[in-house]
């Protein structure tokens, strides 16, 4: 008995249970992750709220997480891996009952900004314990698994959470998850090695006051600006305070002998270039996900279940890619498949921008799986590269600072992408409107459908021209709307194609080392 647990806690089995438990771990917080925009509705009617107020249970969560991911270092290097993540996990459980408790809106969003805090660390610290668990020769086969384990999750959260907010309530979702999150702890504590005793690293009060006042200004900002515009006083504030605090910041952590964040690992230009490629690699990632949920729910018309189900063989396909991609990144220099993978996405995002809403479900389907195909060859062979530069000890802070600066990318790519569809879809209208005598018998072919339908609907004469007039302004809506989304498109294509400078950066780096 004795030998057989001897056995099962091994490197070579160790890594394999680590793979288990870091995947359980994905499904835990896999379901509000996907899933809560998508009850929003039903909350607004079940705490007698609205959306103003409602969209900070999203908003709230997404600050704090983003604001303690530039700690991870500190944390892991305080408490140690397995600590940290058990914590971590242990308050998500106890923050996720508690939210399903939520008796208003107020505490509800407390509940999520708690949850927002000890979810923070666990991607990148998940990132560090599987790099740190496998061989080197296989430590992008492991980010890999890592990545495929999101796949997964992502297939069990959208049906099930789909059909618990319909059939149950809002509240089920942080409750569906509780059984994986107990056996991620007890598998945690059994296979995660406690860690060798590190001297406790003085705390940088200094550092985390400068970090929290650029860092959550600059969110709240992005988050507030597609609302109230970016010329809203409020939000010209938080920008001012965001970029002075991260002057201060920056200053401030540079001389330090003991800083909360190691600015020193942007020296390293592989980790540097790696960061500025992940920024846009979420940029562009978050805003095409964007687009396409408000086309196929806007613009043609799709539910939330419908456009999901499209989604769902996408998903499938990085299931397949995402382990392939991260152990062929072992062999090879992984901009390679940065440059490949880069290409093909500014291909895709160029064809989605010519989509009209005659596109077939057939073409949807392939476009956006091809979306989800490119997308893969970059997400591995981005963390291999940056990680694998940095010395062991420095994994973790290095982690933590790739992931705050994508997160940070992807709330920068979600503000841009709305604000640019909401102007270009106003540009494109008043261009429709005062330009109709440039295709008049576009024009004329659509008042003489509407005149037709109304007809057929029994409309009075005299109501027909008022009916008409309010038919026409939506068909020139419509179609400006779908300009816009392909000037959407169109943007990405650009936004992936400035990406390959940072990633031909770090290519000739390392080839300047390979070859030495």
């Amino acid at each position: 008995m004795s030998q057989s647990k001897g056995e099962f806690l091994q490197p070579e089995h160790r890594k394999w249970w680590i793979v288990v438990t870091l995947t359980l771990g994905t499904f835990t917080i896999s379901l509000p992750f996907y899933t809560l925009p998508l009850a929003l509705p039903k909350m607004l009617t079940s705490l007698s709220s609205d959306l103003e107020t409602l969209q900070w249970v999203l908003t709230g969560f997404m600050v704090t997480r983003t604001l303690l991911l530039p700690m991870v270092g500190w944390l892991g290097a305080l408490l140690g891996n397995r600590r940290l993540f058990l914590l971590c996990f242990l308050g998500y459980t106890i923050s996720s009952v508690l939210c399903s408790l939520a008796w208003n809106t107020p505490v509800l969003i407390f509940f999520r900004v708690v949850q927002g805090i000890v979810a923070g660390p666990i991607t990148p610290l998940s990132v560090t314990i599987m790099y740190q668990n496998f061989p080197r020769h296989q430590q992008g086969l492991g980010v890999g698994l890592f990545l495929f384990s999101w796949s997964l999750s992502a297939l069990f959260a959208y049906p099930v959470g789909g059909y618990l907010i319909e059939y149950l309530s809002w509240r089920a979702l942080f409750l569906a998850s509780l059984p994986f999150a107990v056996l991620t702890v007890i598998l945690g504590f059994l296979v995660l090695e406690p860690g060798e005793k590190q001297r406790t690293p003085a705390f940088d009060f200094g550092g985390l006051l400068t970090l929290v006042v650029w860092l959550v200004s600059l969110m709240l900002a992005l988050s507030q600006g597609r609302r109230l515009g970016w010329d809203a006083r409020e939000v010209v504030i938080l920008l001012a305070v965001a970029i002075l605090g991260f002057l201060v910041f920056l200053w401030y952590e540079w001389r330090q002998a003991e800083p909360l964040v190691e600015l020193h690992l942007f020296r390293n230009p592989v980790f540097a270039s790696a960061c500025a490629i992940g920024f846009l690699n979420l940029f562009g990632w978050q805003s095409s996900t964007l687009l396409l949920s408000l086309f196929l729910q806007q613009a043609l018309d799709y539910t939330p279940y419908q456009a999901s189900m499209l989604i769902l063989p996408s998903i499938i396909v990085a299931g397949m890619v995402s382990p392939f991609v991260g152990r062929i990144s072992d062999k090879i220099l992984p901009p390679v498949l940065l440059v490949f993978g880069f290409g093909a996405l500014s291909l895709v995002t160029y064809s989605l921008a010519s989509l009209t809403v005659w596109v077939s479900q057939g073409m949807l389907v392939l476009m956006i799986a091809g979306l989800r195909f490119s997308s893969e060859f970059t997400w591995s062979p981005l963390m291999n590269g940056a990680l694998k530069t940095l010395p062991p000890e420095q994994v973790r802070m290095g982690s933590s600072l790739l992931s705050m600066l994508m997160g940070i990318g992807g709330s920068a790519g979600i503000a841009v992408s709305a604000t640019m569809l909401n102007q270009r879809q106003a540009v494109h209208y008043i261009a429709l409107a005062q330009n109709q005598s440039l295709y008049p018998l576009a024009i004329e072919a659509v008042e003489e459908r509407i005149r037709t339908y109304l007809t057929l609907a029994g409309e009075a004469i005299g109501e027909r021209g008022i009916q008409g007039a309010a038919l026409l302004q939506r068909e020139l809506r419509s179609l400006a709307a779908m300009e816009a989304y392909q000037d959407g498109f169109l943007f990405l294509t650009g936004i992936f194609l400035f990406a390959l400078l940072p990633t031909t950066l770090m290519l000739l780096t390392l080839r300047k080392r390979f070859f030495r």
